[in-house]
């Protein structure tokens, strides 16, 4: 009987043991692996925010045509009219981009530019039909001013990203302030509508 007393607790020790190192083993793998997330995600955002430091340095105080846009009733504008007073923000998205890379931007937009600066942003999208842009203005109610203008409109290396994107027109027609938001960064994406905002504001 006491044999297997001792047999019993020789082998609880064992398990406990063997329990334990293996919870320090495993706390030591998460503490290695934790610093190297985080590395991963420093150098992903400092890749992020050279793409776009870079893309300011090539296409700020580019002077753009003064283009042709649709509204939803099938009216034709230009562009010029829009900025006669002051610059305004304009969000570039296509049809052909991520869904959800743009529709979360415009629901981010819409929070940060309220009623009472929305005279301070347009958007500007590309539908190949354009019942596709009267119903998804519709659906997604848009308060922001919203209008179609064609998939090629813009011949600049940005639109090769095929990605949404954001852009300061000023009244002399020049462009400054590109930025390409990403969902991986979120707080670095309402940062820059916050400063937007804040410098169409002054």
């Amino acid at each position: 009987m006491n044999d297997m007393k001792n047999k019993l607790l020789k082998w609880t020790v064992l398990f406990l043991t063997f329990s334990i190192t293996l919870c320090f083993f495993i706390a030591n793998q998460c503490e290695k692996q934790q610093p190297q997330e985080e590395i991963e995600k420093i150098v992903k955002k400092t890749e992020f925010e050279k793409l776009n430091e870079k893309l300011n340095e090539k296409l700020n105080n580019t002077v753009i045509a003064d283009i042709s846009y649709q509204d939803s009733e099938n009216e034709m504008y230009l562009l010029s009219n829009l900025v006669l007073k002051h610059p305004i923000l304009i969000f570039r998205y296509s049809e052909l981009n991520c869904n959800t890379c743009y529709e979360s931007e415009l629901a981010l937009l819409q929070r940060v530019f309220t009623d009472d600066d929305i005279n301070r942003v347009i958007i500007f999208c590309s539908y190949q039909i354009r019942n596709h842009f009267t119903v998804f203005k519709k659906i997604n109610q848009i308060k922001i001013p919203v209008y179609r203008i064609p998939q090629k409109t813009f011949d600049w290396l940005i639109e090769d990203y095929a990605s949404p994107y954001y852009f300061i027109l000023h009244p002399d027609m020049r462009t400054t302030n590109f930025y390409i938001p990403d969902k991986v960064f979120p707080d670095l994406n309402v940062k820059y509508l916050k400063e937007m905002k804040q410098l169409l504001s002054d």
